[in-house]
């Protein structure tokens, strides 16, 4: 029982996890894709697991149940499509053979034999000896330490200049930078090829600025910075819904796919106010 209770946050947890190797690491070996995938179907049936506790009182619960697995046949379907005979369905046992049925006929018989699967599970074997390297950023500027408070006018927008060195990285396309406002809103920056500068192989040094607006705040308030990375989920929809299920802030999920932190986030900074005067020397 304790397990269902917590199903739905392993889940998100695991996946986010998936999503975070695989993008993070410079170096992974060829079959380290394989891994992350088989990875994330079992994430998806824990995260099924989780669900069924929640529609077990539902009018329509075995409708439900079974489009659930519907997801997860398509899961199944997109590896096949990806990997073709490359990936081995003998690995998953008779996995997909229950599913099938417990989709066709969704009942307590159909459904319990599924999940031995996620106590019998065996991630591929995967050669991680090759060195690698985590993708890492840091903030160089802003660095902004005031004694005074400073007043910006909100009806104009403020530019903040960023620099910052980006580790272990081979394209530089996925990089951004990400502003929380006070009110928690939250914007992304998409900074052209031409604002990284390759220091050498893999280090590059982003120099850019932005442009923010916000409305009026009279209190003392903080802007969160931070460096980081997109990333397509392999299937969008399902997958958001997943990650919602677990909380952190280093992964956030979109509907096309999702965002990793690379950097520590900088507070700039807590003397700010957004008033309607102008900017106070």
């Amino acid at each position: 029982p304790s397990f269902i209770v917590v199903a739905s946050n392993l889940a998100g947890q695991l996946l986010a996890l998936s999503y975070v190797m695989e993008n993070t690491f410079l170096g992974l070996p060829g079959q380290a894709r394989r891994f992350f995938v088989t990875a994330r179907l079992l994430a998806n049936l824990v995260w099924i697991v989780g669900s069924l506790r929640h529609i077990s009182k539902h009018n329509h619960s075995q409708e439900i149940a079974k489009n659930l697995f519907g997801l997860l046949l398509k899961r199944l379907t997109h590896i096949q499509t990806e990997f073709g005979e490359d990936f081995n369905l003998n690995q998953l046992g008779d996995f997909q053979s229950r599913l099938q049925r417990a989709h066709d006929n969704t009942t307590v018989t159909t459904i319990t034999p599924l999940f031995d699967y996620i106590e019998s599970f065996v991630p591929p074997a995967v050669d991680f000896r090759n060195l690698l390297k985590r993708s890492d950023a840091v903030i160089i500027e802003p660095a902004y330490q005031s004694t005074t408070e400073q007043v910006f006018n909100s009806e104009f927008p403020l530019r903040i200049r960023i620099i910052a060195d980006v580790f272990n990285v081979a394209d530089t396309g996925s990089i951004g930078v990400q502003v929380t406002f006070p009110d928690q809103k939250v914007r992304q920056f998409w900074p052209p090829s031409s604002q990284f500068v390759l220091i050498k192989p893999f280090y590059y040094r982003l120099k850019t600025s932005i442009e923010i607006s916000q409305s009026s705040w009279t209190a003392k308030c903080s802007i969160e910075i931070k460096i980081i990375r997109s990333f397509e989920t392999d299937i969008p929809d399902l997958d958001e819904c997943i990650l919602r299920q677990t909380i952190t802030r280093d992964v956030v999920s979109t509907t096309s796919g999702g965002t990793i932190a690379l950097s520590k986030s900088i507070l700039w900074d807590d003397s700010l106010r957004f008033g309607q005067t102008s900017l106070d020397n």
